[in-house]
């Protein structure tokens, strides 16, 4: 009996690494899969803001600027989720662009407000710039975090292998 439990205990230990280990791989997944979606949301962003700088800061109204303002709402919105996943990984510059460009959207709104289409014009490439490598950097993070787990995976093989070859 005391070696059935003894068993048993050592199955539930095992287990219970098996579930940490488990939780681990799926918050890895999520990060990377959250890093792919704000790259995609960057690079539509940085897109949209272009063809804004382009068309609309050229006939700068009350609709240009409340075009402006959304884009603005919108990156104000990747930079926090910028924040958040920057909790588990290191992403102060692409913070730092998300926010630089959201303040270069609100001056170039303010801009188109007042009919400034110069103003409006250099705001609103301000921001197209300051999103420009955003997606890149996050992509190349997404990557960077990839290629440490799978180097940690390889190097836990490499040691599980050693082990059995020790024992064999």
């Amino acid at each position: 009996t005391r070696q059935a439990l003894q068993r048993l205990a050592e199955a539930q230990q095992q287990l219970r690494r098996e579930l940490e280990r488990s939780r681990e791989l799926f918050e890895r997944a999520a990060l990377e899969g959250e890093l792919a979606s704000l790259a995609k949301d960057a690079e539509d962003l940085q897109r949209r803001q272009t063809e804004w700088a382009k068309e609309d800061a050229l006939r700068p109204d009350s609709a240009a600027a409340a075009a402006e303002r959304e884009l603005a709402a919108a990156t104000d919105s990747l930079a926090r989720n910028l924040e958040r996943a920057g909790q588990n990984v290191p992403l102060e510059r692409s913070q730092t662009a998300a926010r630089g460009a959201q303040r270069a959207m609100e001056q170039a709104a303010a801009a188109a407000n007042q009919r400034d289409a110069r103003g409006a014009r250099r705001a609103g490439q301000e921001a197209a710039d300051s999103l420009d490598q955003l997606p890149e950097q996050l992509r190349g993070q997404r990557d960077s975090l990839a290629s440490a787990w799978r180097q940690e995976t390889l190097d836990a093989l490499h040691r599980a292998l050693s082990e059995t070859a020790a024992l064999a």
